[in-house]
């Protein structure tokens, strides 16, 4: 089946479709959120979208006026060349469906809910919030965490942005820029602090970012046995946004899953510029120097996101 096809089951009375999964079709320079946009077309149109490990997450405005969540459970295989198979499923919220991980700016944009099961499952995405509230704020070394306001420490002010957290004791955590420079020592980082989640297959959250200038692995704690690797990308902007992270003998896979991703970028990219006349569009360098920095550049143009 492929993306044109159309289809339409009934489900709880209502004319939409449900959980039954569809073999569709992800074009070189398509990316999930087309895959979304098709998928919901008879629902609506999407006002708010989120991506997550296995699921997306949608706030559809239906043809009713009523804003309501759909959940799109995927299975796809990013090291594939395109065109890649990809499998969904359709889960309107009044399924109470299992995938329950739906962000705040989504629940925020839902209307009433109205019928129990929605009612249930909103409170299960919320419930699942507040704990990764809770448990975001229990630090451990080699965390990596967002400021998200000025916080004082033992010799001035840390500003808002991206950190290590190389030490912790009590209530005194030792956070370090990733941008380099000295740790600092904070105290008691509350509300002005969020843990980053990150996994060790960047190749989803690299859909994310826009305009990839180059990627490059830091170390960002533990001796050479215990070391934590942190893979972060920057865009041509000068913006810096880790993507990924690694434990020490997890090093290599992150390496090979990285350079999955950009094979599969450079591939798509040299297809659109062959259609698009763009001389050179890209030119890929991947250097490994020792454990301390791997570095992967993106020169020139990086072309629309995958």
């Amino acid at each position: 089946m492929n993306m044109n096809s159309s289809y339409r089951i009934h489900a709880r009375g209502e004319a939409h479709s449900t959980a039954v999964p569809l073999a569709l079709t992800l074009a070189a320079g398509q990316s999930l959120r087309d895959v979304a946009d098709k998928v919901v077309k008879d629902f609506g149109d999407i006002e708010a979208y989120s991506l997550s490990i296995d699921a997306i997450y949608t706030a559809v405005k239906t043809k009713q006026g009523d804003v309501k969540a759909f959940v799109i459970p995927y299975e796809v295989d990013f090291a594939a060349r395109p065109p890649r198979e990809i499998h969904v499923g359709i889960h309107p919220e009044s399924m109470n469906p299992r995938w329950s991980s739906a962000p705040a700016h989504i629940l925020s944009r839902l209307t009433e809910p109205q019928d129990e099961a929605s009612a249930e499952w909103r409170s299960k995405c919320w419930a699942h919030l507040h704990e990764l509230n809770l448990s975001s704020r229990v630090w451990s070394r080699g965390d990596i965490i967002e400021l998200k306001q000025p916080v004082p420490t033992d010799t001035g002010v840390k500003e808002p942005g991206i950190y290590v957290v190389r030490e912790r004791l009590r209530e005194f955590v030792s956070i370090q820029s990733i941008h380099g420079g000295a740790p600092e020592v904070v105290k008691g980082l509350g509300e002005a602090a969020q843990k980053i989640p990150l996994s060790n297959d960047p190749r989803r959250a690299l859909e994310d970012v826009h305009g990839v200038a180059s990627l490059k692995m830091i170390k960002v704690g533990g001796d050479s046995l215990t070391a934590q690797y942190v893979l972060l990308a920057e865009t041509v902007s000068g913006e810096i946004r880790p993507v990924a992270k690694a434990e020490f003998n997890e090093r290599e896979s992150l390496l090979r899953r990285t350079e999955q991703a950009v094979q599969a970028r450079h591939d798509m990219v040299s297809s659109f510029a062959a259609l698009s006349k763009v001389p050179e569009a890209l030119t890929i360098r991947v250097r490994r120097n020792g454990a301390e920095s791997h570095e992967v550049e993106f020169n020139g143009y990086d072309g629309p996101k995958m």
